[in-house]
């Protein structure tokens, strides 16, 4: 979920303030508490450039969570304050570099979150130009190490069309090298920093990594240190549901909102609604609509409708079910690929099947068990069309992957593969994905090459970003190991 999140932190802290102090308010969101805390510095003081720097991080991260267009302009007019004013500071050193470079990166996320691929061009570009100039200027200065990761890790994201022009302007790098960076900040930053590197590199496992278990394994051992402030345990609900402990993100989400009494970071409940779908909750419903009634921006609408459609649906609410159904149709924005993602689905005229769908939910949820009893008892008659057996064998097959039963997951893969030739259903091209992956994790490179490559170049209409995003990984990754 949530693609902007995973490249969010980008923070550098004022040394105005005890800078553990200030990383912790910042990350849990608390704004007002930073400026309780910090004074500002006279123009021409030596702090100004950094509190400047901080300053610009808080709209970013209060236009990231709001998702308005009122909050972006804010960010925009602010920005550019900001970035006049440490022009006429005339600053030495590495630091006024470094902090243009992330409030670039900044820029280019907003503007991606806003529809506007231009401008977040050109301040990518801006930003890898000044990241690259600081590094010969400045060789060994650690920071840089942070905005150089996340170009790198975009820039091995980039859709297939468009790498020759990356090319052609001198930028490049894989996300293997741009998480390489990153581990390497995270290993020498100082230990103020400590907080930030790690939501950083466990973001990068949770986006790229093949292990869906990595980001949660990662962040765990922190559980000590930062329980309790919101982003960590936000991006930990993240890493717990994508490595199948789904009731660890419930509880977790559920005590956020307990505590807060509301959600001010939104998505909070949109997760929790996520969650208790997955777990088959009768009231997975009251978060999904709370995400949608608190929330004034325009991403992830559409997958909030979506999954209601389908808990109304397993509801035997087909009232309510085409109504949500509708509103993924006619609400909110098509910019992220979950989004993309529910409108293709709703769009799609063919009836849903429970058995499917349950089995969909319970096995995102992590509950592998409950959902391959439901796939091969006797419920299985109700599978009535070609489409619904391509998914069938597409399901148990990832069940089986995630329960570690290789030789099964791949016998129900090549099902798919083989009776879906041709066809464009996302679970076909995934397959081949996930035989990608375990060829590589069994070190058959250059049949998991096969797969990935195959992924790249056969037409897809649903998940094409995150399909190609994996599988052009998967490429470098194997490409490295066969060196």
């Amino acid at each position: 979920m949530r693609p902007a999140l995973a490249l969010l932190l980008l923070l550098s802290c004022t040394p105005a303030c005890p800078q553990s102090d200030i990383s912790r308010l910042l990350f849990d969101l608390r704004f007002d508490k930073i400026h309780q805390a910090c004074s500002p510095s006279p123009p021409d003081h030596k702090d100004r450039l950094s509190e400047l720097y901080l300053d610009n991080y808080i709209y970013f991260l209060k236009s990231l969570t709001a998702g308005d267009d009122r909050s972006y302009w804010d960010y925009r007019f602010n920005t550019d304050r900001h970035t006049e004013e440490m022009k006429a500071l005339a600053e030495t050193g590495p630091e006024y570099l470094h902090y243009l470079s992330l409030i670039n990166i900044q820029s280019a996320i907003l503007a991606i979150d806003h529809d506007n691929a231009w401008i977040a061009t050109r301040h990518y570009y801006a930003a890898w130009r000044m990241v690259h100039y600081n590094l010969k200027q400045y060789p060994g200065y650690i920071p840089d190490l942070m905005p150089l990761g996340i170009l790198e890790i975009i820039a091995g994201t980039i859709p297939q069309e468009y790498v020759w022009l990356m090319k052609r302007v001198g930028i490049k790098g894989t996300i293997a090298s741009g998480q390489a960076k990153l581990a390497g900040y995270h290993a020498r930053c100082a230990r103020e920093d400590q907080l930030e590197a790690t939501l950083i590199m466990a973001l990068s496992f949770y986006q790229f990594s093949p292990q869906e278990a990595k980001a949660y394994e990662f962040l765990q051992p922190f559980s000590t240190q930062y329980s309790g402030i919101e982003l960590y345990d936000y991006l930990l609900s993240l890493a717990a549901m994508k490595a199948g402990h789904n009731d660890v993100a419930i509880r977790i989400l559920k005590q956020m909102v307990e505590e807060s009494g509301s959600c001010n970071f939104p998505y909070i409940c949109l997760l929790l609604g996520e969650a208790k779908l997955n777990r088959l909750d009768a009231d997975a419903n009251t978060y999904l609509m709370k995400f949608l009634e608190e929330y004034n921006g325009g991403n992830y609408v559409r997958m909030a409708c979506h999954k209601l459609s389908w808990y109304y649906f397993l509801n035997n609410d087909l009232h309510r079910y085409e109504q949500m159904r509708g509103k993924v149709l006619t609400m909110g924005k098509n910019l992220t690929e979950a989004d993309r993602q529910a409108f293709l689905e709703a769009s799609d005229t063919a009836a849903l099947n429970p058995l499917l769908l349950s089995a969909r939910l319970l096995s995102d949820g992590g509950y592998y068990d409950k959902s391959i009893e439901l796939l091969t008892g006797p419920a299985r008659s109700s599978l009535r069309t070609a489409r619904d057996s391509l998914e069938f064998f597409y399901r148990l097959g990832r069940l089986y992957q995630k329960k570690g039963d290789r030789a099964n997951a791949i016998a129900q893969y090549r099902q798919v593969i083989k009776q879906g030739a041709g066809q464009q259903y996302y679970f076909i091209v995934n397959a081949m994905l996930q035989m990608g992956i375990i060829a590589e994790e069994e070190g058959r490179y250059h049949e998991a090459e096969n797969y990935y490559h195959s992924c790249l170049v056969i037409e897809k209409v649903q998940y094409r970003r995150s399909i190609d995003q994996k599988a052009k990984a998967g490429l470098d990754r194997v490409k490295a190991l066969m060196r």
